[in-house]
């Protein structure tokens, strides 16, 4: 452990994820300009100087971050620097916390484990306040996130949106949910990695994951395609 925090103090985390450039791509091919901060716990002057701009959104990865509570600490320094600004989050950690509203809904989940489900998920506890304005719900979410971009940009919350959920202040609300076409997006990482760099770089061969590891839930979340 305080090797991997003395890797992150100096900046040299050896892995460079896929999901940061994959989105910046497809949202510029929307034409949407794009700021990327690729890892919030060492580039928050990077995030700072960013959003000085006074952006229409900040939207938040939720990739590698399982825990609502990291999710809210990043929309609450975000919120700080830049209290107008909208704050959009989604990914697997918000498609996760939809599941558990629905295996709730149909009783899978009981009053027993309630509690400790709703701690760390999104959806399920109707008085758990946040920072986060909306949160795209859906196992992918590209397209939502552009058509929730392009209400914001005509001057619209686009609280109205399919596959949009937000906090109204008195419980959740969770608009339709459908699901959304399938996109390839090829990463052009001559806009990533400007100069060598001494990182292990993702490549994209599928969809979903082929392992079993008893203490993953994620092969549930998204079989093998």
């Amino acid at each position: 452990m305080q090797r991997a925090l003395r890797v992150l103090r100096r900046n040299e985390v050896p892995f460079l994820s896929l999901n940061g450039p994959y989105l910046r791509q497809f949202l510029q091919a929307q034409g949407y300009r794009v700021e990327l901060v690729t890892l919030f716990s060492t580039q928050q002057d990077r995030l700072a100087a960013r959003v000085e701009e006074k952006p229409r959104a900040v939207v938040v990865s939720t990739t590698f971050l399982p825990f609502a509570a990291q999710i809210d600490a990043i929309a609450a320094a975000v919120r700080k620097l830049t209290p107008e600004t909208v704050i959009v989050a989604g990914g697997i950690q918000v498609w996760k916390a939809y599941l558990h509203r629905r295996l709730r809904d149909t009783g899978q989940i009981g009053d027993d484990i309630l509690p400790a489900v709703a701690k760390h998920n999104y959806f399920l506890d109707p008085h758990r306040p946040t920072p986060v304005d909306l949160f795209v719900v859906s196992e992918s979410g590209e397209h939502t996130l552009a058509a929730l971009l392009r209400c914001l940009r005509e001057g619209r919350d686009g609280r109205q949106l399919g596959n949009v959920a937000f906090h109204t202040g008195k419980g959740w609300q969770i608009n339709p949910v459908t699901e959304e076409p399938a996109t390839e997006v090829r990463v052009d990482w001559s806009q990533v990695l400007t100069a060598p760099h001494n990182v292990y770089v993702p490549v994209q061969a599928g969809l979903g994951c082929g392992f079993h590891c008893t203490f993953c839930d994620f092969t549930g979340l998204r079989p093998v395609r």
